[in-house]
């Protein structure tokens, strides 16, 4: 229903709510747009967003591990938690804002911790 609005409404539009009561953040549904104006005809327009929030979290994840922890062995079990985390695999294929939230929450903590480095 979330692709539905993105592709029958104009970014004007997507600044108004929703129909079938749908909610996401308007960055999340200009860049879904955007994507979907990219690659015209075609989900992978509109599914682009969430895999590469997903692969970027990936990265800054791993850069996150590096920051808290020293012991490889436990870095590597970590990672290979997130990587083969479900849930987290199912939605980078969706049309939903949830691996752009993890993206942000990532990015966060990151910033974070590399400020307390300093």
């Amino acid at each position: 229903m979330l692709a539905l609005n993105i592709v029958g409404k104009n970014f004007a539009q997507l600044l108004l709510p929703l129909d079938q009561n749908q909610v996401a953040p308007v960055l999340y549904l200009y860049l879904v747009k955007f994507c979907s104006l990219l690659i015209p005809n075609s989900e992978l327009g509109l599914r682009l967003v969430s895999f590469l929030a997903y692969v970027f979290s990936l990265i800054y994840f791993q850069k996150l591990l590096k920051l808290l922890i020293h012991n490889q062995l436990i870095k590597l079990l970590l990672l290979t938690l997130f990587v083969f985390n479900q849930p987290l695999i199912f939605y980078s294929g969706e049309v939903k804002q949830y691996c752009c939230d993890v993206l942000v929450a990532v990015l966060l903590l990151v910033s974070l911790m590399s400020l307390n480095n300093v």
